[in-house]
């Protein structure tokens, strides 16, 4: 026997109380103000001052090992290039032998110190890596979608030169529900504007991988990147799906069972 939940008559009734919007002009109304990148996030436009200082510098993409961390590093990294940006690296840290997040290790790594430093999903936590990044030198632009450390009641954030997280200052953006890779996508849409476009299957890969709410922008990433997912030029993902038989019609589920699985599954390999 089947049972009815609330007051819906129809699918699409149900539909638009599942996303919390009383009609379908609502739902319209997130599609125009993202394809008029109407969603403000502030910061941009300092990054992409710090950005083209660096171009013909090192670069250093400092990511993180999910599937968030992973889509938000390809991003960053493919959209740097598209831009012009010649010394472009990156880096994710080992899982069992670093953990999580930006690691003075990682920065001992770098040798040059006028390079610049970009985490995504991930960094607005790493105070001590950040410290040391700064005592040599180094520019960092954090950015990231995870809530700062807090002691006795403080904020606490690090040195660096620029942070954008939308989590961490909601009054700094419009809306503040992205993942890493939804804030990388919007920084490198910024920096190149519609040739950003076929990037944007990567932040919805991110998007519903890192469980994030399907409203107001991020809604529009997903709707719009599981239809470029099928067409996607990018080879790896190009491979992975046809590994999965995933070339067409593909979902949410698709990707939160099955795509999303196998890029996270590296990370989950033994350091050595």
């Amino acid at each position: 026997m089947r049972t009815k939940r609330g007051k819906e008559t129809t699918l699409k009734e149900v539909l638009l109380n599942h996303l919390g919007v009383p009609d379908t002009n609502t739902v319209n109304d997130w599609f125009r103000k993202s394809y008029a990148d109407g969603y403000r996030i502030d910061g941009f436009e300092q990054a992409k001052d710090i950005i083209d200082r660096f171009k013909d510098k090192e670069i250093h993409i400092m990511g993180d090992y999910d599937v968030d961390g992973v889509t938000s590093t390809s991003i960053m990294y493919r959209g740097l290039r598209s831009y012009g940006c010649k010394k472009v690296f990156y880096r994710t840290p080992k899982r069992f032998s670093e953990g999580f997040g930006l690691k003075t290790s990682m920065i001992d790594e770098i040798t040059d110190n006028d390079s610049l430093i970009i985490t995504v999903d991930n960094g607005i936590a790493a105070i001590d890596a950040v410290s040391e990044a700064k005592k040599r030198g180094i520019t960092v632009i954090i950015t990231d979608h995870h809530l700062p450390v807090i002691e006795g009641g403080v904020m606490k954030l690090p040195e660096a030169d620029l942070i954008i997280d939308p989590t961490a200052f909601p009054d700094r953006a419009d809306y503040s529900g992205y993942c890493g890779a939804g804030v990388a996508y919007k920084l490198i849409r910024y920096l190149l504007g519609d040739k950003a476009r076929h990037l944007e299957c990567l932040a919805a890969v991110g998007t519903i991988a890192d469980v994030m709410e399907r409203r107001e922008e991020n809604f529009v990433v997903v709707k719009n990147g599981l239809v470029m997912l099928e067409k996607t030029g990018l080879i790896g993902m190009r491979k992975l799906l046809s590994k999965l038989n995933k070339t067409e019609h593909i979902s949410a589920s698709d990707v939160g069972f099955a795509i999303g699985p196998c890029i996270n599954a590296p990370g989950r390999l033994l350091d050595h």
